[in-house]
């Protein structure tokens, strides 16, 4: 009788806990198929002291999905090339050279270190995390939104997971243990879709682009446009236009018609315009005559596993050099306001090299 009963309990936690076990197996990273309790409590109390914390260590209520950290306070640390997963926010300065590729340790996206100083416009102002919070805040380049709410990493009011669910822990549902990991993502489902960005096309840099050069760096899905018609959702200049949809279109523009943004001179910087169409141009140099810039990335309309992209300029039109949001903007944040890549209030500095340069470079 005693057998029966093992094999009973054995069923039946196969069947209560296998899909678990087999997700955790195909994780996205090496980080989830550590133990649970790394990530998960079970009663959020430990010697009579809450578990669950948030980016400054300080106590909070239980958490779904019996989280033992907020998002932002799982992705708070040092990165050091090895650790596992990205931290998007350190307390200490991380430092920051715009000109030399990612010499700091702030990763791809920038960090979330300057806001949480006080410093509102040098990054998204999540919650939890920036240091002043206005309920109501109008994002800036959306002239379409009537209610707002606090900005948050995930869901509704977020970037990543699921934006049609409120809850941040529902909308990434599934995403970190997601049995469809790949680095190269095509957006058809959250697990495979860019950096959690559900929807999103890319390449994805296996370690969030701590080191980085021409051959080592995250490749972004880009869209090349004639218009305002934005054709292609899985481009991340789309999902950045969510928010500030006016900086990618004409609306906005009195007495300016929708493709206006898109004729030479241009409104608004473009974006979804790839520089390889313009013959003989200054763009011909850019990365010094025509290889990838690490400092200012461009995106690529054909994302391959394993290929990155090699700008092809000089009137060939490959859709190869397209530019985004992304290649003067970092997603979380800068030292600069608009979280640029470089400073431009005080630009150029002593040194002509980076920032406009980097594509315009007959300016120089």
């Amino acid at each position: 009788m005693v057998w029966r009963c093992h094999i009973i309990l054995l069923i039946v936690c196969i069947v209560l806990f296998g899909p678990f076990f087999r997700d955790m197996c195909s994780a996205r990273s090496a980080e989830m198929k550590k133990p649970c309790v790394n990530c998960h409590t079970i009663h959020n109390s430990e010697n009579a002291n809450p578990v669950a914390v948030d980016p400054f260590g300080a106590s909070t209520g239980p958490l779904e999905a019996l989280m033992s950290a907020t998002c932002t306070a799982c992705h708070t640390g040092i990165n050091n090339g090895t650790i596992d997963k990205p931290f998007v926010f350190q307390i200490a300065n991380p430092g920051y050279d715009p000109t030399a590729g990612l010499t700091h340790t702030t990763l791809a996206g920038g960090s979330f270190y300057w806001v949480s100083q006080g410093f509102d416009l040098m990054g998204h102002n999540v919650v939890g995390v920036g240091a002043t919070q206005v309920l109501g805040r109008q994002p800036p380049g959306d002239s379409t939104s009537t209610t707002f709410d606090f900005l948050t990493c995930a869901g509704t009011n977020g970037c990543h997971g699921d934006l049609s669910v409120a809850s941040q822990v529902k909308a990434i549902w599934g995403g970190h243990h997601s049995p469809e990991e790949s680095l190269s993502t095509d957006g058809s489902t959250l697990g495979r879709s860019y950096r959690l960005l559900l929807g999103i096309s890319g390449v994805e840099d296996p370690n969030w682009e701590y080191s980085l050069a021409v051959g080592d760096h995250n490749q972004y899905f880009g869209n090349v446009r004639s218009g305002d018609d934005d054709l292609d959702t899985r481009t991340i200049s789309h999902l950045c236009a969510k928010c500030h949809g006016d900086f990618h279109s004409g609306a906005g523009l009195a007495g300016v018609s929708a493709d206006a943004s898109f004729v030479s001179p241009w409104i608004r910087h473009p974006v979804d315009f790839d520089m390889g169409d313009a013959a003989g141009s200054e763009y011909t140099f850019y990365g010094g005559s025509g290889s990838y810039n690490v400092t200012t990335p461009l995106a690529s309309d054909n994302i391959v596993l394993g290929v990155l992209s090699t700008v092809t300029l000089g009137g060939v039109g490959d859709g190869s050099a397209i530019i985004t949001c992304i290649t003067c903007h970092r997603a979380h944040g800068s030292p600069y306001d608009y979280s640029l890549r470089w400073d431009y209030k005080n630009w150029p500095g002593g040194a002509l090299d980076g920032g406009c340069y980097d594509c315009h470079t007959v300016k120089i």
